[in-house]
């Protein structure tokens, strides 16, 4: 899902201006369900007649199923320098990962993270919407601020859906946020 309708792209990582710090989306498929489906030719040669199909398992979420569970991270290269003990434990160098959250974030099933910007080289903004695409947020990060805890919590500075800005029945579209300049942030 996030592949072909989210972020239109095989990857869920993101640089800051400055390079000294990386967003991504860890992602949970556990609860996913298998589909399974033929590929009629799978070799590189299009003349090759290869008289059976092989079959390509997968984990794919479809409407109304489970979707992945996501959270989002930030490593930070600078504090991953820094620190000569590094732990082996939970996600790689997480003593320079933080985990990300905010409040009334939705319940991790019920969740969708729809975008991840850098505003600035410490800032971020995320949109993370329900999967009925009816109600959401858009959450700042202030990363310069952060105590070294596995934790950041970002502020709310958007709602959007029925009781928010998009005020109506629809639900929210998927449009990206434009990223102010630095100098507005400051």
């Amino acid at each position: 899902m996030y592949e072909e309708e989210i972020f239109s792209g095989n990857s869920a990582f993101w640089w800051s201006p400055d390079s000294s710090k990386l967003a991504f989306l860890a992602f949970d498929e556990t609860a996913v369900d298998e589909f399974t489906f033929p590929v009629y030719n799978p070799s590189e040669d299009s003349n090759a007649v290869i008289p059976y199909t092989t079959e390509v398992t997968m984990k794919y979420p479809k409407p109304g199923y489970n979707n992945p569970l996501v959270s989002v991270h930030v490593f930070d290269l600078g504090r991953y320098l820094k620190d000569d003990d590094v732990v082996t434990s939970g996600l790689p160098a997480s003593n320079a990962t933080l985990e990300l959250d905010w409040e009334s974030r939705h319940l991790a099933n019920n969740s969708i993270i729809l975008e991840v910007a850098w505003v600035a080289n410490a800032m971020l903004i995320l949109k993370e919407i329900n999967r009925n695409a009816d109600n959401g947020s858009v959450v700042l990060f202030d990363l310069d601020n952060v105590n070294l805890d596995s934790r950041a919590h970002g502020q709310v500075v958007r709602k959007l859906g029925q009781k928010g800005e998009e005020g109506d029945n629809g639900w929210i579209d998927h449009v990206n946020t434009a990223a102010l300049p630095s100098s507005t942030l400051h």
